[in-house]
């Protein structure tokens, strides 16, 4: 990895080191809306906001993740504001677990069916795009025109 101090980049972009954990991430000078973290271990890249927060869903004094672990049950902790409001999202700090703002953009409805419909939603697990878009290559034919 010593080779990315050596890269001439352009101003204003800088290399950061290898962490173990997101935590471990420094805050970074610039306005961002997030890192791209590449886990060497299961080569997998993933965005990670810089707050390092979640989008989580309010209801009945909860905040609730989505769980994979048994359908229809999924993780919660409780929510350290009072006045929040059923049903819509909040960007929720990890380290300390309070609110930081509501995703107005996010907005899921109020009620326990809404939420349990979002909550089941999976990732794609179908064919992948380039199965199901087919790319023709079609090339142009050159016109030949005849002298008589």
């Amino acid at each position: 990895m010593n080779f990315l101090q050596h890269l001439s980049l352009p101003e204003g972009y800088e290399t950061q080191k290898y962490c173990q954990r997101v935590e471990d991430l420094p805050m970074i000078r610039y306005e961002t809306d997030g890192y791209i973290i590449h886990n060497t271990t299961t080569d997998k890249i993933v965005k990670v906001k810089h707050t390092h927060s979640l989008d989580v869903v309010y209801m009945d004094g909860f905040f609730w993740l989505p769980g994979k672990e048994k359908p229809g049950l999924y993780r919660r902790f409780k929510a350290l504001e009072k006045g929040l409001q059923n049903g819509h999202v909040y960007e929720v700090s990890v380290k300390k677990g309070n609110v930081l703002r509501e995703r107005k953009d996010r907005f899921i409805g109020n009620t326990w069916k809404q939420i349990e419909n979002i909550l089941e939603k999976q990732s794609w697990q179908g064919p992948t795009i380039h199965e199901v878009v087919k790319v023709i290559k079609t090339t142009k034919r050159k016109c030949k025109s005849k002298a008589t």
